[in-house]
């Protein structure tokens, strides 16, 4: 009588199995940046005349890191050039760019400004101002 049951039992155990089984796996959301204006780095750096200035405008640039965390010699910190300039960043929170990726910051929220008399780009958030191309 026992092995009479199991065989139903495994059946119904089985055809419950493959029937409660998702097929279409969740994905993460695609971050989108509104692309607005496009500056390069020189004009960015034309735009400090002197005092902190927080960018509230569309405006983005388009870089190359040079220099990253990874080595461990920076913390929350990376270096981006185009072919007009180069700039140091400062981000909010660890922000896992890499020496050679090709990114496009968005500027808003952003704020430039000086520090031991180095211009920087300051309060960037990794997850809402920076898109790794």
């Amino acid at each position: 009588m026992l092995k009479k049951m199991k065989l139903p039992m495994l059946l119904l155990a089985l055809s419950v199995l493959f029937v409660s089984c998702e097929r279409e796996f969740d994905s993460p959301p695609v971050p989108i940046i509104q692309e607005g204006q496009v500056i390069t780095l020189a004009e960015l750096r034309d735009l400090h005349v002197g005092s902190d200035l927080t960018i509230t405008d569309s405006l983005s640039v388009y870089a190359v890191v040079t220099m990253d965390e990874s080595s461990g010699n920076l913390y929350k910190e990376a270096y981006v050039q185009d072919a007009t300039s180069s700039m140091y960043l400062r981000f909010t929170s660890s922000a896992g760019l890499y020496e050679g990726d090709s990114i496009r910051i968005d500027l808003r929220g952003t704020t430039l400004k000086k520090y031991n008399q180095m211009l920087q780009l300051d309060s960037l958030d990794a997850d809402i101002n920076i898109f790794k191309q």
